[in-house]
């Protein structure tokens, strides 16, 4: 999926744009779903054999610049500056590598996700709520916890500008969708 280049290139952001963006990522995520029968992203993906993982690469730059205010600051910087940093091949919009089926495969540090309006609940009778994503939000599998329990590396999070991390537990989502990619670079 392509975004006209006069909506990417644009030096400011308006509501307007903002809206196109969200309605054509949505659009396309939905063709991409609809088409596969299923969920297309979930699905697992066998990796050819000459690819090759990058996550200690994002890992080292996201641990390089903990705290800082990467890009302008929104989530989506700090990932695609993490994955120009590593060397990853990637799509340049929301795919960031190779998806991961969270239910049947091993979650790795330094794995991308990718939030859609996530509603986590947490703490004592479901006091807190979390969102991730208004409707989107990337972040980096930083530590895990235990299975869909991690420590996610983001930023733009609650309106902080900066590198920071969060726990999140998918167990207690109650709503919302997130894919999960493993960053690559091929060999030859």
């Amino acid at each position: 999926m392509r975004f006209p280049q006069s909506i990417i290139t644009s030096t400011r952001t308006t509501p307007m744009r903002m809206a196109l963006l969200v309605a054509i990522t949505l659009v396309g995520v939905a063709v991409a779903c609809s088409s596969a029968g299923s969920d297309a992203r979930a699905q697992a993906v066998t990796a050819p054999p000459d690819v090759v993982p990058v996550n200690d690469k994002v890992l080292g730059f996201i641990n390089a610049r903990m705290g800082t205010t990467v890009g302008v600051g929104d989530c989506y910087a700090l990932v695609s500056h993490a994955l120009h940093y590593s060397g990853a091949e990637w799509d340049h919009y929301y795919h960031y590598g190779i998806p991961v089926s969270y239910e049947t495969e091993e979650v790795r540090p330094g794995d991308i996700v990718q939030f859609l309006s996530v509603i986590v609940h947490s703490g004592p009778n479901d006091r807190y709520k979390n969102t991730f994503g208004y409707p989107m939000h990337t972040g980096v599998v930083y530590k895990i916890i235990d299975k869909l329990h991690y420590v996610i590396a983001h930023q733009n999070y609650k309106k902080q500008r900066f590198v920071l991390l969060t726990e999140v537990n998918f167990n207690d989502k109650r709503s919302g969708q997130y894919w999960i990619y493993r960053p690559f670079r091929r060999t030859n």
